[in-house]
């Protein structure tokens, strides 16, 4: 989402600067940075596999949280992974509850 990237653009500099790193980089190219590491960060809206099928450099690490659930596996796993050289994170969050909604009170019958 948009939005999603316009927070992050504006996040990780703040991020960064409250840790004591170092930002160069603008738009959706970062790179963050102190004497002895170093992170390259972008930025990318797209389809998923769109992208896939666009992305000619694997990342040194693939994050894709709540995502997994909503694709078909295990043929999804083989795409996403080859984004990335060795790492990936891939998080299925869930609060507990199921919540259906609206819930049909009120209803006119």
């Amino acid at each position: 989402m948009a939005e999603n990237i316009a927070y992050a653009r504006a996040w990780i500099p703040q991020w960064a600067a409250e840790s004591s790193l170092s930002v160069e980089g603008s738009g959706d190219s970062l790179r963050v940075f102190d004497s002895v590491r170093e992170v390259r960060i972008r930025l990318v809206q797209a389809d998923v596999f769109e992208f896939i099928q666009k992305n000619e450099q694997p990342a040194n690490l693939l994050i894709a949280n709540a995502f997994l659930d909503l694709r078909p596996m295990p043929e999804s796993l083989t795409q996403l992974l080859s984004l990335t050289r060795s790492l990936a994170w891939l998080t299925i969050n869930f609060d507990g509850v199921t919540a259906l909604e609206p819930t049909g009170a009120g209803r006119a019958r």
